[in-house]
């Protein structure tokens, strides 16, 4: 196996299956539809699919409650460890390694989102000097991506790094050969 890891937002809207705006599942033929991190591990079409040996996720943990309009999984903490169950029941999984962000700041609050990323960017690349970094940009909230992608541009996590975007079942072509 390739020495490669993933950094990646939980995505609360989308980990590790596609939600409704009540929180609930999206199905597809009667099944779950995968969110952007098991797509990106597990999807045959993934260019990175069994190439993983660890994955790194980004969970914001906010140090006040924090009220929102879901009745299913209203904590990111929650669908962290949900998804980390999902990746664990696959075969040849990842080891998942849950980087928490305990915050007060907003979701959507580029300054300290870039803060914290660039010191765990920096902290994962000296864990992992000689691996491949694939960083999965699909989830997260904008603000989370876009700082996310500062970080990488500002070099935080070294040389042997690449984006990688998934796209969303319903929105996807088929492959080209």
């Amino acid at each position: 196996m390739a020495n490669k890891i993933v950094v990646s937002w939980v995505s609360f809207n989308n980990d590790p299956f596609e939600r409704e705006r009540n929180g609930s599942y999206r199905e597809h033929d009667g099944q779950r539809i995968p969110g952007p991190t098991l797509e990106l591990l597990f999807n045959e079409y993934s260019p990175v699919v069994g190439q993983i040996n660890k994955i790194y996720l980004f969970v914001r943990r906010p140090r006040t409650p924090e009220h929102g309009g879901r009745s299913v999984h209203p904590r990111e903490d929650d669908v962290a460890k949900e998804l980390t169950a999902a990746i664990k029941q696959r075969a040849n999984a990842p080891e998942v390694k849950l980087i928490y962000w305990e915050t007060v700041a907003s979701p959507t609050d580029h300054r300290e989102i870039f803060i914290f990323t660039a010191e765990k960017l920096t902290q994962i690349r000296r864990e992992n000097e000689k691996a491949e970094i694939v960083v999965n940009v699909s989830p997260g909230t904008p603000a989370a991506q876009t700082a996310l992608l500062l970080a990488l541009q500002a070099r935080f996590a070294g040389d042997k790094v690449r984006a990688y975007q998934g796209t969303p079942i319903a929105k996807r072509r088929e492959p080209r050969d």
